[in-house]
């Protein structure tokens, strides 16, 4: 709640605002069963402005017997002076709702504060852009700073994301269009300078904020086996007794980042490192190219590029 002792300042767009606090020293009492009526522990200055839009947020939570809790928010913005207007709000926001769609249910300290409104209340400095953060609670302990954890261009921290993607063969089976016969390929075996890998999978990390766009990217194969022969006394082969070869799982980390220009045209400069850890492929003793499968692994080094694109 706002109980008026919270400086003035300026958000924008001209209207001149009190910042939020919270009540203490407030009394609670159950009227009825569900019901309950709390009175301000702090009183309303003399000199307040009756005719000004207030906010008023409560926030609560309530631990179940099977242990888990829940936790509601209510949010009223009114005018003292004018009980019955309509359409008061402090500033626009976004709606409770969007927030959802990613967090799947707001829950701000402890699971009390539940919507979009009573975290605007106080996460917005003096003088700052509402969710901006930097809003100082005295505390016993020091200053804490309210965070920014808003995808906010202008104040905020950016939009981040994930993904993962991954692809398995369980089997596979050629059959030769002249012969009629199947041809030798089985799952996660190298031949013929090529391989059919058990499992494949990509995972992927982004940030943006602007139009600055930066990603980092694992690309994971699994390991193959492969047949071999034991060239004099030369140990190409890791199982040697079996005649086979192992070339272990394999991990490529990719680098990018991009920024679209502030210009008339679409202009777009981007720029990354493949393979940013210099891992090299395993070591492929029946493949015909220097011991190097091209179809499976990337270029054996690191890759660096810059590119420029323009949409029309």
């Amino acid at each position: 709640g706002n109980n008026g002792s919270g400086p003035n300042h300026n958000p924008g767009g001209g209207n001149t605002v009190t910042q939020a606090t919270s009540d203490a020293g407030g009394t609670l009492e159950e009227v009825d069963f569900g019901g309950y009526l709390y009175t301000f522990g702090a009183t309303v200055p003399e000199d307040a402005d009756l005719e000004a839009n207030h906010r008023l947020a409560i926030g609560g939570r309530r631990t179940l017997e099977d242990g888990g809790s829940v936790g509601a928010t209510a949010v009223l913005d009114f005018v003292p002076a004018d009980p019955g207007a309509e359409d008061v709000t402090i500033r626009p926001y976004t709606a409770t709702a969007t927030c959802n769609d990613c967090h799947q249910g707001l829950g701000g300290h402890g699971g009390r504060w539940t919507e979009v409104a009573s975290c605007l209340t106080c996460h917005t400095a003096e003088g700052g852009a509402p969710f901006a953060g930097g809003r100082a609670f005295p505390t016993p302990m020091g200053t804490i700073y309210s965070s920014n954890v808003t995808p906010d261009d202008e104040t905020g921290i950016g939009t981040f994301g994930a993904s993962l993607s991954a692809t398995r063969v369980s089997s596979y089976e050629a059959i030769a269009t002249d012969s009629g016969l199947t041809e030798p390929r089985v799952v996660g075996v190298e031949v013929n300078d090529s391989a059919i890998p058990d499992w494949r999978a990509t995972a992927r990390l982004s940030w943006s904020i602007k139009d600055v766009n930066v990603s980092w990217t694992a690309r994971y194969t699994s390991d193959l086996t492969e047949d071999c022969d034991q060239v004099g006394t030369f140990d190409n082969c890791s199982n040697a007794a079996a005649g086979k070869n192992h070339l272990g799982s394999t991990t490529f980390h990719d680098l990018r980042a991009s920024w679209k220009l502030p210009t008339e045209l679409d202009l777009t400069i981007a720029g990354g490192i493949n393979n940013i850890t210099d891992k090299e492929p395993p070591i492929c003793q029946s493949c015909s190219l220097n011991g190097y499968d091209a179809s499976t692994y990337d270029l054996p080094g690191r890759y660096s590029y810059v590119e420029a694109s323009v949409k029309f």
